[in-house]
């Protein structure tokens, strides 16, 4: 242990006699440098994030309406970022909702809109008391999983599920 102690005080009496005889001028170039350096990593990293999040395909609630007798809903969905192709719906919050038209395999296009038309399948009438969670791919064969409120009328945001 005396050696190591040793050691680590002979390489700090190095460093400071190093750090002597270094002009000041020196020194404020490294600092300067070393500044420059931070900030170039930490704008690499900001850049690098919106791009990833410029990706990000951005699905949202455009209109949801229940019918008069309250068997019938109509949920339209609006695609303002990347075109994007449905692979899954799952209604969350109840069992007795259908969706009538098909969905998976449709591609939905930038500035476009999507209707779902819901039934009620049970006794129950349609209420604005649960969610859809869609499952859709973008053209970089991505998988997203977004969830919309109809109590709220929010769309979630979308989550990357990542690759095995």
């Amino acid at each position: 242990m005396e050696s190591f102690t040793d050691t680590l005080q002979s390489y700090w009496e190095q460093a400071r006699t190093l750090a002597a005889a270094v002009a000041p001028e020196y020194w404020a170039i490294g600092g300067t440098v070393l500044v420059l350096l931070l900030l170039w990593r930490i704008a690499s990293a900001q850049s690098k994030k919106r791009k990833r999040s410029a990706i990000v395909p951005k699905l949202m609630i455009e209109g949801f309406q229940i019918a008069p007798l309250g068997r019938d809903a109509f949920l339209k969905i609006r695609n303002t970022g990347e075109p994007v192709t449905f692979s899954a719906l799952q209604i969350k919050g109840r069992v007795d909702v259908a969706v009538k038209n098909v969905l998976a395999g449709h591609e939905l296009e930038t500035d476009k809109s999507y209707s779902l038309l819901l039934e009620a399948t049970g006794q129950e009438k349609i209420t604005p008391n649960f969610s859809i969670e869609l499952t859709y791919l973008d053209r970089g064969g991505n998988v997203y999983i977004q969830r919309f409120r109809t109590d709220t009328l929010a769309a979630g945001k979308a989550k990357l599920i990542p690759r095995r």
